[in-house]
């Protein structure tokens, strides 16, 4: 019995340590446990055991969280104690959390599945605050300070007046070099005038070092922007879907591909009013720094001849955005609206210069001058209006060694000119047999055609009006359409010899014509139900008694079973043909 008993201790204690050893232990924490929307969370899910286990968690649906980042480690651990040899293997996994909307939320109980025994974590309470531009009134770039892969809108100005312009761009950081992107929302830009001045068409990045980390920085896209009204913008975050290579885990893991979703920072712009006090009454919307000059294309010309004044104002601002400077009137000069182009020179589409051509034609020799041109403009360097003007500019214009008989004049820019201001006034009649148009008789056909055509028009609307309020009256309209259409297909039985469907489609058609003719139920399928309501219509008695004797000779044909001769059917369709010219010739009452 000793031996017995020692045996089973011993294999009790074996069994114990076995499965011990089998055991492992499930854990999750955070980095924090409060944070803001421009933040990101830390999810940890370590694993412990005594030997190498290949399980991973089941992560489930997290509430206020998006995953956007993972990444994997494994540790192992030996200690001797007392003598005695421990081993011990962690595996971490780490989930990268972007939060999605303000409040508190649960982290729900981690899943680990490990030979057929389940494992829980605990739950973990986090609260999500507002993201500090929302409560400062100010755009955060995202910290890069420790993350996998994020994606940083960049504004060049966060407070701009009126038509100034902005410039948005957006760079995605990533530490592993990534194998895909993909658009998945692109930013509005409500209140701007948008010019987009990049748009990445590959995959194609930089080394760049941010807050001390090594990263690929891609570029993704710019935009160049200028507000059209005062306000406070916030620009919604721009997603995107990244894909980036897991490196392989064994000789025989070929490595996987993962997928996260990111979201840009949001980006607030307030738009100031551009102010009223000292306002040039010529100004016309030119924000920036500008210098303005002119020439004219030639010094000396004749008479008939074009001469061209080109205005170039050139500078840094919303080139595209105000209109060219007012030209004043010369005498005895004719002008005409001027040409205007744009040339932009940099990528930003801020800088470049507004080219104005006025072609300008003198009608008489002199010497003349060009008044100078006037451009305002407000500069947001000084925060203040500026007015510039060109130099006065001069030409000589010539007498015309040709007669000027029959004024003709080509500009540089093939603006033809015929004629002069007074043309004279010719004597010679023109004008042969002479007549007026209502004395044609094509005249008076065609005002015959549109009275009648009125009058057609008239009587057709006042006849769909009448259908449309009437509906007893478009039923007893529509009889016959429809009788047509029955009738049809009763002689068709005949044709095919079908008796059978013959009585049925030759009831059901007399049936129709009487509910179209009298407004009546066309659910009413009993003969007396029939023939009562004839009566009440006032209704011949014949006529009466000839529609109940045909409807019960259809009834007795279709069960009886017996068979009919064509002569007999005939004579059947012959009395359902006088029937229904009788009810034709009925006038219709209209129902009271």
């Amino acid at each position: 019995m000793k031996r017995i008993l020692i045996l089973i201790i011993f294999v009790f204690i074996f069994s114990s340590v076995f499965a011990k050893s089998d055991e492992i232990v499930v854990s999750s924490y955070v980095n924090k446990t409060e944070l803001t929307m421009d933040e990101t969370l830390n999810l940890t899910i370590e694993i412990d055991s005594k030997k190498d286990v290949k399980i991973e968690p089941l992560i489930p649906q997290l509430t206020g969280f998006q995953i956007i980042s993972q990444s994997s480690s494994s540790s192992t651990s030996i200690e001797f104690i007392n003598g005695k040899y421990s081993k011990s293997l962690s595996r971490k996994f780490i989930y990268t959390l972007e939060p999605l909307k303000v409040g508190e939320f649960i982290i729900p109980p981690i899943h680990v599945k490990y030979k057929n025994k389940d494992y829980y974590t605990k739950i973990i309470k986090v609260k999500i605050n507002p993201s500090k531009f929302d409560i400062e009134q100010k755009v955060i770039s995202p910290k890069g300070t420790g993350r996998e892969i994020f994606l940083e809108a960049i504004c060049s100005k966060n407070e701009v007046f009126i038509g100034e312009p902005i410039i948005v761009s957006y760079k995605l950081y990533s530490r592993k070099k990534l194998v895909g992107i993909n658009a998945e929302k692109f930013p509005e830009f409500p209140g701007f005038l948008k010019e987009e001045t990049y748009q990445a068409t590959s995959i194609s990045y930089n080394i760049q070092v941010k807050d001390g980390l090594r990263y690929y920085c891609y570029r993704i896209s710019e935009f160049t922007l200028f507000s059209t009204f005062s306000d406070k913008f916030i620009i919604e975050p721009m997603e995107l879907i990244c894909a980036y290579e897991v490196q392989p885990k064994s000789f025989f893991d070929f490595g996987t591909t993962k997928r996260v979703n990111i979201r840009s920072n949001k980006v607030i712009i307030n738009s100031k009013d551009l102010p009223i006090e000292n306002q040039p009454a010529d100004f016309s919307g030119a924000v920036g720094e500008f210098y303005i000059n002119s020439e004219l294309s030639a010094n000396q010309i004749k008479v008939g001849e074009s001469i061209t004044l080109t205005a170039t104002i050139s500078g840094e601002g919303n080139i595209k955005m105000f209109e060219p400077p007012y030209l004043p009137k010369i005498n005895n000069i004719d002008t005409f609206s001027p040409e205007v182009s744009d040339i932009l020179t940099d990528p930003h589409k801020t800088q470049g210069k507004k080219i104005i051509k006025y072609i300008l034609i003198p009608v008489e020799p002199g010497e003349y001058k060009i008044p100078e041109l006037i451009f305002s403009y407000f500069d947001t360097n000084k925060n203040r209006y500026k007015r510039i003007s060109t130099s006065i500019l001069k030409f000589n214009v010539q007498k015309s060694d040709k007669p000027i008989t029959k004024p003709y004049f080509i500009t540089p820019k093939g603006i033809d000119i015929h004629g002069l201001d007074i043309c004279f006034i010719r004597t010679d009649n023109t004008i042969k047999d002479f007549s007026f148009i209502f004395q044609h008789f094509i005249y008076w056909l065609l005002v015959t055609i549109s009275l009648l055509s009125i009058g057609f028009a008239y009587i057709y609307r006042l006849e769909k009006n009448k259908r449309l309020l009437d509906k007893s009256y478009y039923r007893w309209k529509i009889a016959n359409k429809i009788l047509q259409k029955d009738m049809a297909e009763v002689r068709n039985t005949i044709s095919k010899q079908e008796v059978n469907k013959f009585f049925v489609l030759a009831e059901n058609a007399l049936k129709n014509y009487i509910a179209n003719k009298f407004n009546i139920s066309q659910g009413t399928a009993k003969i007396n139900d029939i023939t009562d309501i004839l009566k009440e219509k006032g209704i011949d008695d014949q006529l009466i008694f000839d529609v109940k004797n045909f409807l019960i000779s259809t009834d007795q044909a279709r069960f009886s079973g017996k068979e009919y001769s064509s002569d007999e059917i005939e004579k059947d369709l012959i009395d359902l043909k006088d029937i229904i010219q009788r009810f034709s010739k009925m006038k219709f009452r209209r129902k009271k």
